[in-house]
């Protein structure tokens, strides 16, 4: 019984997934691979550097529960602040030319 424990052990892999929060469908997408690799019995490691911090709390993850979340820079955390408005009507504006 141990001997089957021990090879049973010995067949799992440690993953690292970077999951930067640049947006809700990228964070869900990597998330839902993390926690496949998780429920495999893999150990899944996640790496989260914020760039939005209003994506924060969006992990994307049900059941891996190792995840490293790294702080936005200031530089990048104003850049993601005033995005919406910069970017806010990309498909409706009209070209410049």
């Amino acid at each position: 019984m141990l001997l089957s424990h021990l090879l049973l052990a010995s067949n799992s892999y440690k993953f690292f997934v970077y999951s930067p929060f640049l947006g809700h469908s990228h964070t869900k997408f990597l998330g839902a691979i993390a926690d496949t690799l998780t429920e495999a019995g893999h150990n899944v490691t996640m790496l989260m550097p914020v760039m939005d911090t209003e994506e924060e709390h969006r992990t994307g993850v049900k059941i891996t529960k190792n995840i490293i979340k790294v702080p936005a820079h200031p530089r990048v955390a104003e850049y993601y602040k005033h995005r919406k408005e910069t970017f806010g009507n990309a498909w409706t504006m009209q070209p410049s030319l």
